[in-house]
């Protein structure tokens, strides 16, 4: 979760002095989907991730070795000057900016206490919600307990699944972590093999499921004990996701306020645009690792499946995935009961839907459903 943005821009110029071309800055939402899932191949990495600032200077882009024309004289003695250049600048310097957690934007350096606070910020309505949801559910007298266990129970599929992928990482089925680091991507192939992987994870979580859903009924929570339960402790989350690893906030929070706005919205077609809104940050995670690595979306989605199966990427924030994913899935099944007894409409209005009121001066004629009209009651007005 850290860059060197400050001596990548010392390197762009020396770059430019040198008569090359160095690489634009990566748009921001590249930098927040890299500093949230790290997926960094330079020789720089390891350096940045022990907090000292370092750069690669090369032919490509920041990603896996690939097949490469080899570079002519003229290209050395360019790769050199530029060198050259950059070891001049940084003996005139007193200090190397440090690798931190800062985005570059339009030119200027967004500073941690500042991307700290933005995300606190977009937070903010998800932590008032589920305050006032557990002051709402205590003055109505619904108890938290069952809906905590509950959502608790919601957690064991998805646990399963990738408790069964982790295993297969461990006899060899799947590829290992190599030094505790994710593998190079052409050591992770979508093969049969990964495709069998991925059965066998969907069946255990599917068995799971069916394994739980009697003892959840069992327990009684009721629908809003189970959704506000969610709430509650997705805003827990959530905090502790600011404090441990705030850019995985980048991915968490478009589906916590997509499924926290889903549960009050009237018409389906809502409920559809706030889908692709929480799967977008996903969508766009893929994306960018599918281009740092030269792969298609399966791919860059294996891949990242994969890696995170074998335990390169740690466990703190795959927990956090999970935990808040179950939290979201307590909140659209929430969504779903609504759908089931009508509450999310077409888009178009139902003869059955609100009485619309007609005015016509100071005196309100409400627009009954029979055509027969009738006499207003006495002293209507």
């Amino acid at each position: 979760d850290r860059a060197a943005h400050g001596l990548a821009a010392m390197a762009r110029t020396a770059i430019t002095r040198a008569g090359g071309e160095a690489s634009a800055t990566p748009s921001l939402a590249r930098q927040l989907s890299r500093l949230a899932v790290s997926a960094s191949f330079g020789d720089q990495a390891p350096i940045i991730a022990a907090g000292i600032p370092a750069v690669t200077l090369a032919a490509r882009s920041d990603g896996p070795p690939r097949a490469t024309t080899p570079g002519d004289a003229e290209r050395m003695k360019l790769v050199g000057n530029a060198a050259a250049g950059l070891i001049g600048s940084l003996d005139e310097v007193t200090e190397v900016p440090p690798a931190d957690a800062s985005l570059a934007l339009a030119g200027k350096s967004l500073r941690p206490p500042i991307i700290l606070i933005i995300l606190l910020l977009v937070t903010l309505p998800v932590l008032v919600a589920a305050v006032d949801a557990l002051g709402r559910v205590r003055r109505a007298g619904v108890r938290l307990g069952p809906g905590t266990r509950a959502l608790a129970w919601r957690t064991a599929p998805m646990a399963a699944a990738g408790l069964t992928l982790h295993l297969l990482s461990l006899v060899g089925f799947l590829p290992a972590s190599a030094a505790g680091a994710p593998p190079l991507p052409d050591e992770v192939p979508f093969t049969p093999r990964g495709g069998l992987a991925v059965a066998l994870a969907v069946v255990a979580g599917v068995a799971t499921w069916w394994f739980i859903r009697p003892r959840m009924r069992r327990i009684g929570a009721s629908p809003a004990a189970e959704a506000a339960a969610g709430l509650v402790s997705l805003a827990v989350l959530l905090l502790l996701t600011w404090w441990l690893r705030p850019f995985v906030l980048v991915l968490a929070l478009p589906a916590a306020h997509a499924a926290l706005v889903a549960t009050v919205v009237p018409r389906r077609a809502h409920v559809v645009g706030l889908a692709a809104i929480a799967a977008l940050p996903l969508v766009g995670l893929v994306s960018s690792i599918g281009g740092q690595i030269d792969r298609g979306p399966v791919q860059a989605t294996w891949y990242l499946l994969a890696t995170a199966a074998s335990g390169a990427r740690g466990v703190g924030g795959i927990a956090l995935g999970v935990a808040i994913t179950a939290c979201v899935w307590s909140l659209v099944a929430l969504v779903a009961l609504r759908a089931s007894k009508g509450l999310v409409g077409g888009g178009s209005t139902l003869a059955t839907g609100p009485v619309r009121p007609r005015m016509s001066g100071t005196t309100v004629a409400p627009r009954l459903p029979s055509t027969r009209r009738r006499r207003p009651p006495r002293g209507y007005r």
